[in-house]
């Protein structure tokens, strides 16, 4: 069962309808109670991101890292923090997860978007210095557990 019908039944039994009774409506009431529950998804989904990446700015800091930027954008994507130690440049992709694998979320596609992004801002930026793409894998089996921690350096599109 998809998590948005999933979401859906427990709405219902809060209600105290029948399970079936929204199930298949298309009419408005029903498409608000939907565009609510996915409007709750993004913010949650948002919401979690900008924790794994205050925890990932936290950690490299404590790795004697120097967060420069967050969060730049360009149309090709985001990069997640731009962090600096010993005059190396560090792009940095952070991805995690509770119950999966968040490394798996790293694919090619991606790698070359993070790539395009970066040499954007490269050249915004005149940057001189060396540089290299990694990522902070954050994972954790359930939501009250503490992350587990994977520092990939140097990235390489394969």
């Amino acid at each position: 069962m998809d998590s948005l019908r999933l979401k859906s039944l427990k709405l219902f039994q809060k209600l105290k309808m029948p399970k079936n009774t929204l199930v298949q409506d298309n009419s408005k009431e029903s498409q608000k109670v939907q565009d609510s529950i996915k409007s709750k998804d993004a913010h949650n989904t948002t919401q979690r991101g900008r924790e794994a990446e205050d925890y990932a700015c936290k950690f490299l800091i404590e790795q004697g890292f120097a967060v420069l930027e967050r969060n730049f954008h360009t149309r090709f994507g985001e990069l997640d923090i731009v962090a600096k130690k010993d005059g190396i440049l560090h792009f940095v992709e952070v991805k995690s997860g509770v119950g999966f694998e968040p490394v798996y979320n790293l694919n090619q596609a991606k790698l070359k978007k993070l790539t395009k992004t970066l040499n954007i801002y490269l050249e915004k930026h005149c940057v001189q210095n060396s540089y290299c793409l990694s990522a902070l894998i954050l994972s954790k089996q359930t939501t009250n557990d503490i992350f587990q921690v994977r520092w990939l350096e140097n990235l390489t599109i394969f």
